[in-house]
């Protein structure tokens, strides 16, 4: 079985695993600079996995629907799964996964989760599809989650490094225990738009934006030459996140939805983020991750 696909055109050559249909490799197709993380045990050992049904972590690893209890592991299980190759071009690839007997018992829901890559140039565009395949309303949440390697140009250190915001903004650095996140304390930007990642400002912990005023975010070098962007119009979260101080990465994540608070109520349908699609409705959104390259 075919489990690495590839998209390439004259500025980025992708690659796409067919388990959780993750992201496995974004490099320069002019001078192989790999720009996507390639997962590392010591740090962090996943790329760029897809975030579905629930974005984080429910409270005691648990919650309700109808009365019933249920069981989720961190991030659902999507990430996890083999994705049905659906389309395979040379600027396009499309997976589909669908409910099984196993999602069944700890998500009761029929869904059709669909990704999508699409190349264009130095663009590469991440969409997500959800179809509610069942008879009821359906309860999910959906993210991406992607890691960059940082540094990503030869002879410099990820301290060197920073974030800057296309608008000014108020992230909150979250604390979490076992997934579930405590009260934001705030983060201080220089002009309300660059974030520097020296000192570390995640303290291994999540910074998490509600309701962006950007809709997207670069990391830089002050010395220029590349750059990455990730664009995210219309996303309620973005988190930006780094394992330990010392992780050679920063994961730039698009959500909708969010882990549990301390005080949620345990029922899906009331959890924070959550999404309702009707009977045969469908959702969709998508992100981008632009190169730039001197």
């Amino acid at each position: 079985m075919q489990e690495l696909f590839m998209i390439k055109d004259d500025f980025l050559a992708v690659q796409v695993h067919h388990a959780g249909a993750e992201l496995a490799s974004i490099k320069d197709a002019k001078d192989d600079t790999e720009y996507l993380w390639q997962g590392d045990a010591r740090f962090w050992n996943r790329r760029a996995p897809a975030l579905f049904p629930i974005v984080g972590a429910v409270k005691n690893k648990q919650y309700l629907f109808e009365g019933k209890s249920y069981s989720l592991p961190q991030h659902g299980f999507a990430r996890d799964r083999i994705f049905d190759t659906e389309e395979e071009k040379q600027d396009r690839l499309v997976f589909t996964l669908r409910e099984d007997d196993a999602s069944l018992i700890n998500y009761p829901f029929h869904f059709i989760l669909k990704i999508e890559y699409l190349l264009n140039k130095n663009r590469l565009t991440v969409g997500y599809r959800v179809i509610n395949a069942d008879e009821k309303t359906i309860w999910f949440s959906i993210g991406a989650h992607p890691g960059f390697n940082c540094p990503f140009i030869p002879g410099t250190h990820t301290k060197d490094y920073f974030l800057e915001f296309d608008s000014e903004e108020e992230p909150l650095l979250y604390k979490g225990e076992n997934g579930i996140i405590s009260t934001g304390e705030p983060v201080s930007l220089e002009k309300g738009k660059i974030l520097r990642l020296n000192p570390d400002p995640f303290q291994s912990e999540t910074i998490i934006i509600k309701n962006p005023r950007s809709s997207s975010v670069s990391m830089k070098h002050p010395q220029g030459g590349k750059s990455i962007t990730v664009e995210y119009p219309g996303f309620p979260w973005l988190a930006l996140w780094k394992g330990v101080p010392e992780a050679p990465y920063v994961c730039i994540e698009p959500w909708y939805g969010i882990a549990d608070f301390k005080n949620a109520s345990g029922n899906l349908t009331e959890k924070e983020g959550v999404l309702p699609l009707e009977p045969g409705a469908e959702f969709s959104c998508k992100h981008a991750i632009i190169i730039d390259s001197i």
